[in-house]
Parts: structure tokens; C-alpha cells; sequence
């Protein structure tokens, strides 16, 4: 027989050997859930993993839009310019282009740059409407009351979003628009939104647009020097998809704007390297020519020039006063480009 004190001894023993047990048991499920990398078990349970690739995934992706010939469908698209050479102009144009041939699209142009009586002045209201575009909305300054007690009535707040003005605007259109519904969102412009020379906001805001991409597309307006250059911060340009200038403006002696030609300073996908839009009345455009050579510019521009001056002109008087203006270009080669271009800027 044991004394009470052996016996005593012997269960704790025995009890120290089921939890010991336990714990090794326990140890034995962590490993298999857990397997060190590089490990014979590690290597064993994986010799597999790679089964599930393939290739078809990898063509079985529609491409995005490319809308106006510089949009990307779910990117983060600038376009910058110096102040008074019509950035504005040229979006909104672009955008009731876009929003009348795609009525499923939503538009939601955010304007806290230009002042509250530019879009009556520009007889935008009135454009939308004799287009019946239910799906362009044109916010300014004016909305933002309304938007605050609409918020307000239904309980919503984004106080996480630290007043980011930007992510603010981002997450209100993307919880008010449904699950198969993409809209383009346009931020007019972007120093007023955020601090443009701080690295650390930028990153923040353009890192949460990001997160949107499968419902949203951006169209970023952004402020250059007087002369033109880009010397912001380079992650707006790393970032982006479409980064786009402003190069040159032609207007009509009343102001109205004439042409805009737009040129790549990075593009991705199916974009253009240089675009021109020209227009036929208020906010009315033609989108004449993607990607021309410098050849093909120099012929057309002065073609152009001429047909200005004298509005119509056999093909032996244009090809003679374009020799008489150009040089170093064939007569063979400019016959080639005018009619590579006939019916689309004028008839051969």
C-alpha cells in the first residue's frame, strides 16, 4: 500500500503527464497549421500549391475604357496646365461628351476652384439639361450645405476620414452609387483638396482613390507654373495612369476656345500620345488626331491654316501653297497625309 503522500505524488504525476499530452497534442495541430518554411513538411504539403495556375486567367480580362483618348476606366488621370489655358473647359467638355454617349455612367464633377457663378456664366446648367443628362452632376461650393444636412438626416458620418476632403467625397460616391454602377469623378482642382507639396497627404489621398478603382475613375485637375512646367511631386506622377498637359491653345477673337492640343507626359494602356480637340461651339468638340507624327502635325496644322483663309481649294492650289510654306517635306508624302486625313478634317 502507498501513503497518502505517495499517492498523493503519483496524481500529480499523472495529471502532469495528461497535460504535458495535451500540450503536445496542441503543439501537433499548431504545426499543421503552421509549418516553418523551408521544412520537409513545409515542402510536402505545398508540392501541389501551383496546380490551381492558369493561363487563360491572364487573357480572360477585358481591357478598360479609354475614354476622349486620355480617360482611363479605373485610373487616376491628371491633367495639369497654367492657370487661364482652359483645364477646366476642356474636362467639362469632355465630360458631357462622355456622360451623353454612356447615359449608365455617372459623372460627378467636384469644382472648388472656379468661382460659384462660372457655370450659369458658361450656360452649363442649361447645356445639361437640352442634353437631358440625368447622369452629370456639377458640384460647387453651393451643394456643400446640402450635402452636409443630407448626411445629417441619414445618420451618416465620415469622422474616420480625418477631414480628408478627397477621401470624404470618394466614399460618399461610392456608397451612393450600386455595386454594378461606375462613375468618373473629376476634382477641380487639386491643391484644393490637399496640401500638393506634402508627400505624406498625397500618398494618403491618392492611396484611398486607389481602393475605389473597380467602381471609379478620377480626372484630377491640377495647376502648373507660369510657364508651364510640372514641378510638383513626383508621386502624383508615379502614381497616376494618364498624366496629361495642356500644350498648346488656339482661341476665337471673343474668347471662345478653338483648339486644345493635349500631349502625354505618361500614359498606360490603350491613351494617345497627343490629342487635339477642336471645337465647333460652346463645349462642342471634334477629336481630330491620335498620335500624329510631327510630319503629319506640321501638314495638317498649315492645311488647316489655309482652308481657314480660303475655305475650299482645288487639290493642285493646296498642295502648292503647302509646298510653299513646308519644307523638307516630299510631295508624294504630303499627298499621302492629306488623304490619310480626308473625312476627317476636310474632303480630298
Amino acid at each position: 500500500m502507498q501513503s497518502p503522500a505517495q499517492t498523493g505524488q503519483d496524481a500529480k504525476m499523472a495529471i502532469s503527464k495528461t497535460v504535458t499530452s495535451n500540450i503536445q497534442q496542441d503543439t501537433q495541430k499548431v504545426k499543421l497549421i503552421k509549418v516553418k518554411g523551408g521544412t520537409k513538411e513545409a515542402r510536402e504539403r505545398l508540392k501541389n500549391f501551383w496546380d490551381f495556375y492558369d493561363i487563360s486567367k491572364l487573357e480572360n480580362v477585358r481591357d478598360p475604357m479609354i475614354y476622349e483618348g486620355w480617360i482611363v476606366e479605373g485610373g487616376i488621370n491628371f491633367l495639369y496646365g497654367e492657370g487661364g489655358i482652359g483645364k477646366s473647359y476642356l474636362v467639362t467638355s469632355s465630360c458631357l461628351k462622355i456622360a451623353k454617349e454612356n447615359p449608365n455612367l455617372k459623372i460627378f464633377y467636384i469644382d472648388i476652384d472656379n468661382p460659384i457663378s462660372m457655370p450659369k456664366n458658361r450656360n452649363i446648367p442649361q447645356l445639361i439639361r437640352n442634353l437631358g443628362l440625368k447622369n452629370f452632376h456639377y458640384i460647387n461650393m453651393l451643394y456643400f450645405e446640402d450635402i452636409i444636412n443630407n448626411l445629417k438626416e441619414q445618420n451618416v458620418t465620415y469622422e474616420d476620414l480625418k477631414n480628408n476632403k478627397i477621401a470624404e467625397f470618394v466614399q460618399l460616391i461610392y456608397d451612393t452609387t450600386d455595386e454594378n454602377e461606375h462613375a468618373i469623378i473629376v476634382f477641380d482642382s487639386l491643391q484644393n483638396f490637399f496640401n500638393t507639396n506634402e508627400t505624406r497627404e498625397a500618398n494618403a489621398a491618392i492611396d484611398y482613390m486607389k481602393q475605389y478603382t473597380d467602381r471609379l475613375t478620377y480626372v484630377v485637375i491640377h495647376h502648373t507654373n507660369k510657364v508651364g512646367l510640372y514641378k510638383g511631386l513626383t508621386v502624383l506622377r508615379d502614381k497616376a495612369d494618364s498624366f496629361y498637359k495642356i500644350k498648346e491653345v488656339e482661341k476665337e477673337d471673343n474668347g471662345y476656345m478653338k483648339k486644345q492640343i493635349l500631349e502625354a507626359d505618361k500614359r498606360r494602356f490603350l491613351t494617345e500620345e497627343v490629342l487635339t480637340f477642336t471645337y465647333n461651339d460652346l463645349f462642342d468638340y471634334d477629336l481630330v488626331d491620335f498620335a500624329l507624327t510631327k510630319e503629319e502635325t506640321i501638314v495638317l496644322r498649315v492645311a488647316m491654316s489655309i482652308l481657314n483663309r480660303h475655305k475650299e481649294l482645288n487639290q493642285k492650289q493646296m498642295v502648292e501653297e503647302i509646298m510653299n510654306k513646308v519644307k523638307g517635306i516630299g510631295r508624294n508624302k504630303m499627298l499621302f497625309i492629306l488623304r490619310n486625313f480626308e473625312g476627317r478634317l476636310f474632303n480630298v
